[in-house]
């Protein structure tokens, strides 16, 4: 919850992640999911619904020495460890849609990469990292 909630590991407030959320009129429900051999034990599937009804769902993994790692966002598998600041776009690909947004962030200032281990076909997700 503390990390919905955009605080730091450091954050002396986190003892009481869930008082805030509430507070703040989140609404917080848990369920345990039956062991699954095929994921990392340190799993967590979050579900977040807005008032209007959107949403989005993230896989995380606690890898232990304060290491994470995002591994599924709303179905897409992705690889983000925080070691980049990183735009998760969600979108159809085009051909050429990635190339052009490749091609701008090249203008800008910073990192970025296209993740070479998605597809990017036609039709299919495809994640461009800044």
């Amino acid at each position: 919850m503390a990390g919905v909630l955009g605080m730091d590991t450091d954050d002396e407030r986190i003892r009481d992640a869930f008082d805030l959320a509430r507070a703040a009129g989140l609404d917080v429900a848990f369920s345990e999911a039956p062991d699954d051999a095929s994921v990392h034990p340190n799993t967590v599937d979050i579900e977040m619904t807005c008032a209007d009804g959107s949403g989005c769902q993230v896989r995380g993994e606690s890898l232990g020495g304060g290491r994470i790692r995002i591994s599924r966002v709303n179905g897409v598998g992705v690889d983000i460890t925080g070691a980049y600041a990183t735009l998760f776009v969600g979108h159809r690909d085009a051909p050429g849609l990635l190339a052009r947004a490749h091609a701008r962030a090249r203008r800008g200032s910073g990192e970025h990469r296209l993740l070479p281990h998605l597809p990017h076909r036609a039709g299919r997700p495809g994640l461009l990292r800044l």
